[in-house]
């Protein structure tokens, strides 16, 4: 009987590791985004090459989406597991501690980065202003909208409780769309004084859709298991329509702009496509810990370093830029620079930050 409580605990602990393999794609997926947009923002359609990195990198816009989508799957299932034994004022601490020191540090990091590097004046502030809503560097902005969802946590989980997957997701899919693409519309009308709002991308109701799911998938976390192993083919065949229809709808808002065919609904397909690579990618980690006890080691490191890596890469990424265009370097070699950079402090993070990470969980669970 012990043997079999055993095989149990270890099949529910090994089920999990799939969002340990998503969550270090997820953090690939950034990375490339970042690697790339120095040849983005060139927009030099004459070339091939841009064709082929642009798409890639539209694909890779998944990123933030998808970390907030394994927030909410993660606080689901923690709550789940822990009952009545954590309390609000705890779980809202213990987020804190984790989230917001280290985002402080490099937010400081970079704004030091624009003083020194960029010529940008110093002005604390102003340092305080774009602290506060996640703007000294650009991919900040996630961090400030997974503290709104943090807060709204608790709320999220009751109302899971209350209503169905059913009612939920509809939802939210429409209060995404609504103020997502017209909050600023919507607060000009309701305060016609207040100045225009320009942040409608760093206010959690942009990302809903993608708490919600996650909040679902958690509650209802075994079912959702046997439907990631059980409809691959769907999965990955929504997954290949859906990126070909954002592609479409890129190439003819962006690259062909001004052309009669503008496609008006672009950010509701972008949001169908995100959601079926979330799929995707937790499709692909259920596949990389099949019949495994436990996901891979260097994943376990990489997870651990991932919010780290997060907070941290643009900095290489910037001195990159900076350091080619000093010398002359065209887009192309400095998007390969880049890349490779790129990889190298991903590595170096897992190995070092990550591993020490890792030994502590280790030492952890020595001594439960």
């Amino acid at each position: 009987m012990t043997n079999i409580s055993t095989q149990n605990a270890q099949r529910q602990e090994s089920r999990k590791h799939e969002i340990t393999v998503c969550s270090v794609l997820l953090c690939l997926c950034v990375l490339f985004i970042h690697g790339a947009s120095d040849l983005i923002k060139v927009n030099d359609v004459s070339r091939p090459v841009y064709y082929a990195v642009s798409a890639i990198w539209r694909m890779c816009g998944v990123g933030a989406q998808g970390f907030i989508f394994l927030a909410a799957l993660r606080y689901t299932l923690s709550a789940k597991r822990d009952g009545k034994k954590r309390g609000i004022l705890s779980y809202y601490l213990s987020r804190f501690l984790r989230i917001v020191p280290l985002y402080l540090v490099w937010s400081a990091i970079y704004y030091a980065y624009s003083v020194l590097a960029e010529g940008a004046e110093f002005n604390f502030s102003e340092f305080l202003r774009l602290t506060l809503i996640g703007d000294t560097a650009s991919h900040l902005y996630y961090v400030t909208v997974l503290l709104q969802l943090t807060l709204i946590a608790p709320l999220s989980l009751l109302l899971r409780k209350k209503l169905p997957a059913s009612v939920i997701l509809p939802a939210s899919v429409l209060l995404t769309s609504i103020f997502g693409d017209h909050l600023t519309d919507l607060i000009y009308v309701a305060f016609p004084s207040v100045s225009a709002f320009n942040y409608s991308d760093r206010v959690f109701t942009s990302f809903l859709i993608f708490w919600s799911a996650g909040c679902c998938a958690g509650a209802a976390y075994d079912r959702f298991c046997e439907f990631l192993d059980n409809s691959k083919a769907f999965i990955f065949t929504a997954f290949a329509l859906t990126a070909a229809f954002d592609l479409g709808a890129m190439y003819m808002n962006h690259v062909r702009e001004g052309s009669w065919q503008q496609i008006w609904c672009v950010k509701q397909i972008q949001t169908l496509y995100v959601l079926s690579a979330i799929l995707m990618l937790m499709t692909v980690g259920r596949m990389v810990v099949k019949n495994r006890t436990d996901a891979p080691v260097f994943f376990q490191k990489s997870e651990l370093a991932g919010y780290f890596i997060y907070l941290s890469h643009l900095l290489p990424a910037k001195a990159v830029f900076l350091l080619c265009d000093k010398l002359g370097i065209s887009t192309l070699p400095t998007f390969f620079i880049a890349i490779a950079v790129l990889a190298v402090w991903f590595v170096l993070s897992s190995l070092a930050y990550g591993n020490r990470l890792y030994m502590l969980h280790a030492k952890r669970k020595l001594n439960r």
